[in-house]
């Protein structure tokens, strides 16, 4: 299955939307008690920050170092000259923050229209200091920014990018999980970790499968559908033939991944990376003839596909080198009831239409040698195994499985692909 094609001129927006969230992510975690939700905090410990007009002056380190001092129940912060600290200081290159009356605070605190977060824990970061980074507070994750200024560790949200993956913060500072929404558009946030966590709450891109349904996400995250496709009911497939899922490693390698079937039934067992990487013709998207070439790479979701012609010439370079007598053989123009007859003779078809036999739309323009090449979305490549009267039923890589559609509307998306067909015999 193809991603929704964009233009060139969106790509640098987002990468300029990409430059714009990119503080450090470091993570570090703490405990403690329940914490006041950070937009409403005024402080935690029941105290109530001084709200500045204006942002608050860097605090700089004195030579001579403060002096902590208790007073009652609190904590002060006493200079050389006698006075104690107010608002942010720093001491031995750790960054507190102080009341109008000059107690240490702790927990969240709202100031100069930013929200921080100070340590209520003694140890490796001492009670009190302005926290950076990843935390985890109160079962929650929240990003407070070390780059920040004036003062560093304001909270932060919306969205943020990090080693290639996306991430959002609610308007309380929370990390995202599960279904969210951000300007009426919903998103899906990763819940489960692997490795080294850092894919927890990453925001999904491309085709995924998630408790039974299939979602489409745009590149940047933007839920565009939930698709469907009615499983195949009773038939006879081809004896040995196995579908095979193109996700996660090639999201954009419908194409390749349907020959990969093809080829793994007449007995070769090879791999769809395989073919994709070695076996495929391919050249950056806006410089392909899609005739020619495959249009970026199968395995970068923003990538389009290709056409008959290519997949043809990367089933014959791939028999060639195995030695084999068979042939790949471009019969694109065959109408589907010469299809069906290639069906009942156990011979899979591999066929072009559109993802789900949903509408599809000509989309991005390019030039290529004077021509005009314009891409056709949602334009998607499976294997047609059967035919009825009323249905047909292919191997469709975008589930990994057999799926049935009706028969007169699958030939109708078969026909706006231009009738499309390839087999090997």
């Amino acid at each position: 299955m193809k991603k929704r094609p964009f233009g060139f001129a969106f790509l640098i927006v987002l990468l300029m939307f990409a430059l714009t969230v990119n503080p450090c992510f470091a993570a570090e975690g703490t405990t403690g008690s329940t914490a006041e939700k950070a937009a409403a905090a005024e402080s935690a410990t029941g105290a109530t920050a001084e709200k500045a007009a204006e942002e608050p002056e860097p605090p700089v380190e004195p030579r001579i170092p403060d002096q902590w001092v208790e007073h009652g129940d609190h904590l002060r912060l006493r200079a050389a000259g006698g006075k104690y600290r107010k608002g942010f200081a720093l001491r031995r290159g750790s960054l507190h923050f102080f009341d109008s009356n000059g107690n240490l605070q702790t927990g969240w605190i709202s100031f100069g229209g930013k929200t921080y977060y100070a340590s209520r824990m003694h140890g490796e970061r001492g009670r009190g200091e302005i926290m950076t980074g990843l935390v985890r507070i109160d079962r929650h994750y929240y990003l407070l920014d070390p780059d920040s200024t004036p003062v560093s560790g304001a909270m932060y949200t919306g969205f943020h990018q990090e080693q290639g993956n996306l991430y959002y913060f609610h308007p309380d500072g929370r990390l995202a999980t599960g279904w969210f929404m951000d300007s009426g558009c919903q998103y899906y946030a990763q819940t489960g970790r692997t490795g080294d966590h850092s894919d927890y709450g990453a925001v999904l891109a491309g085709v995924q499968h998630k408790g039974g349904k299939t979602y489409r996400f745009a590149p940047w995250g933007i839920l565009e559908e939930t698709m469907t496709a009615e499983p195949a009911g009773p038939f006879d497939p081809p004896a040995g033939f196995r579908p095979i899922i193109q996700y996660p490693d090639l999201p954009t390698g419908c194409e390749t991944t349907s020959l990969t079937m093809v080829l793994n039934y007449l007995g070769y067992p090879v791999d769809k990376l395989d073919l994709a990487d070695h076996y495929l013709d391919k050249k950056p998207v806006g410089e392909a003839d899609f005739y020619k070439y495959f249009v970026g790479d199968p395995r970068d979701v923003a990538s389009f596909g290709c056409y008959s012609p290519v997949i043809v010439k990367a089933a014959n370079r791939y028999l060639e080198k195995k030695g084999s007598e068979l042939n790949a053989r471009n019969i694109s123009g065959s109408p589907l009831e010469a299809l069906a007859a290639y069906t009942k003779q156990g011979i899979p078809v591999i066929v072009w239409g559109t993802a789900g036999c949903r509408p599809g739309h000509y989309t991005v323009t390019w030039e290529i040698d004077g021509r005009n090449m314009t891409w056709y979305s949602p334009e998607h490549c499976m294997v047609l195994v059967a035919c009825y009267a009323d249905r047909v039923v292919l191997a469709d890589p975008l589930w990994g499985r057999f799926v049935t559609y009706d028969r007169n509307l699958f030939d109708k998306r078969y026909r706006s692909l231009h009738r499309q067909a390839v087999v090997i015999r």
